[in-house]
């Protein structure tokens, strides 16, 4: 239970501006009674109540938005999206980067509070773990929007890809080629897109009767590379979609390191389109992420939410695109993009 301002007033009998006035450094409160109050505030666990402070002061004209990492594109594009339409409202972006740290996450929440943002945009690196945080600063009056995965339990309004349906897509692509034993390179499980790209894969296989052969390798290239690895060692496949355009570069590395063409001997498809997608080895086909449309819809988002224009527990997803390259093989079967 949160303990409040008052509740330490009357613990220590002074005044809750007393309190106050302890807890800010300001001045009119003596050495002993300033040390008191810090003190006490410590052993109880005092959180200030900043989204009051901030509405009392009257909120800045800002957003604050929360990445997991600055590695690749994806969320930079995403931010520039919000910037894009925030300017046009009048609106700034304050950016925080996490380090895909949940510890220093809670914090940055905090810090973009105690700076008046309008609203809190977060990519999170741990949704479940970070919900309760999260749950704080709605119950105190903080518009909170997540973008691009979100908890088990969604609690917040949110902005997303259709991350099912692009997985279904790339996987019906592949069947249309001809390929039959097809593999999925999952990502990290404990995110929500992963989980939906898995999902979306195993619909399709199953429409078409056809026995899923599942890897979790996690994101990013070196994951990449060791699952494509290990799946090689357990499977033998002929076509693979993987979740994440850089975990899809570096199976495509494995794979060419073990001695397999690609796509003759193995397909690829990622998820993403990223800017290095087209650049690699071999021209990866991949599942088209509308990066700066998300970051429009979730700008727009928050401001209809701060005008109370907009139900708060809205959810916007967003269709993604298909952009076929060399690694699928569809050259090879006379389907040239």
């Amino acid at each position: 239970m949160k303990v409040t301002l008052d509740e330490i007033a009357q613990a220590l009998n002074v005044s809750a501006m007393t309190v106050s006035r302890a807890l800010r450094g300001a001045s009119g409160v003596s050495a002993e009674t300033s040390a008191r109050v810090r003190e006490y505030a410590r052993k109880v666990n005092y959180r200030p109540n900043l989204a009051a402070r901030a509405l009392a002061a009257k909120r800045a004209s800002v957003l604050g938005a929360i990445i997991p990492n600055l590695r690749h594109s994806f969320w930079l594009e995403m931010v520039m999206g919000v910037e894009q339409v925030a300017h046009e409202s009048g609106y700034h972006v304050f950016l925080s980067h996490s380090a895909d740290d949940p510890v220093v996450e809670r914090e940055e929440m905090w810090t973009l509070v105690g700076r008046r943002v309008a609203a809190v945009l977060i990519a999170s690196c741990d949704p479940d773990g970070n919900a309760d945080t999260i749950r704080d600063l709605v119950d105190e009056g903080v518009h909170v929007l997540m973008f691009d995965r979100h908890g088990r339990d969604p609690i917040v309004p949110g902005v997303y890809a259709d991350d099912v349906g692009g997985a279904a897509r790339a996987t019906e692509h592949l069947v249309s080629l001809g390929y039959r034993r097809i593999a999925h390179l999952a990502g990290d499980l404990k995110f929500s897109p992963a989980r939906a790209r898995l999902s979306g894969y195993q619909q399709k296989l199953a429409e078409y009767g056809l026995d899923p052969i599942v890897q979790e390798a996690g994101f990013g290239e070196e994951n990449g590379y060791l699952g494509m690895q290990a799946l090689l060692r357990r499977a033998r496949v002929d076509a693979v979609f993987v979740s994440h355009d850089p975990s899809a570069i570096g199976a495509l590395q494995a794979a060419l390191n073990s001695g397999l063409r690609v796509p003759e001997d193995v397909a690829l498809v990622g998820f993403g389109n990223m800017d290095c997608a087209a650049h690699v080895a071999v021209p990866l086909t991949t599942v088209d992420q509308p990066r700066t449309d998300l970051g429009h819809a979730l700008a727009r988002l928050a401001l209809r939410i701060i005008a109370g224009d907009a139900d708060p527990s809205t959810t916007v997803v967003l269709p993604t695109g298909f952009v076929v390259r060399k690694s699928c093989g569809a050259h090879l079967r006379g389907r040239t993009p």
